[in-house]
């Protein structure tokens, strides 16, 4: 089942999904889904308890990453 829904966002932020859509070749309405469930792991996680999470690149470099919700 699919539902439209219409958002408004200011214009600094319309264009930060556009560009953000293009450089990875999806559509805004993808993007907001995957940002959606990124948003959606991060709250869960939280939640359980978890305060922060360490990224580490391909060079092992590593960056800890405190959420914002």
């Amino acid at each position: 089942m699919t539902t439209r829904l219409h958002i408004n966002v200011n214009d600094e932020t319309a264009i930060v999904l556009r560009e953000l859509a293009e450089k990875k070749c999806i559509t805004v309405t993808e993007l907001v889904r995957r940002a959606t469930s990124v948003y959606t792991f991060w709250a869960d996680e939280v939640e359980s308890g978890h305060r922060r999470a360490i990224l580490e690149d391909e060079n092992g470099r590593r960056t800890e990453v405190l959420p914002v919700l």
